[in-house]
């Protein structure tokens, strides 16, 4: 599990995280899984690309509120 602490810096104009920045939420918690389980180097020369994006947005995130993102590998095989 990654746990990232909203800051101010993550919000925007209207005061709470814009949907965007959760995508590097999830790119952050995606790259700190695989440091964690040493994946990283097998990745070596392997390029990943992220093919489908869906996000459900329950409610908004404000400034000192904690996520805790849980990542898996569902599967390996293609």
């Amino acid at each position: 599990m990654t746990r990232i602490r909203i800051r101010s810096y993550h919000l925007d104009g209207y005061g709470h995280v814009n949907n965007a920045r959760y995508l590097e939420f999830l790119e952050e918690a995606r790259w700190a899984f695989f440091e964690r389980h040493n994946l990283l180097r097998l990745l070596d020369g392997i390029m990943m690309v992220v093919a489908r994006i869906d996000i459900r947005y329950l409610r908004t995130t404000q400034e000192g509120q904690t996520l805790d993102i849980a990542t898996r590998i569902q599967s390996a095989e293609p």
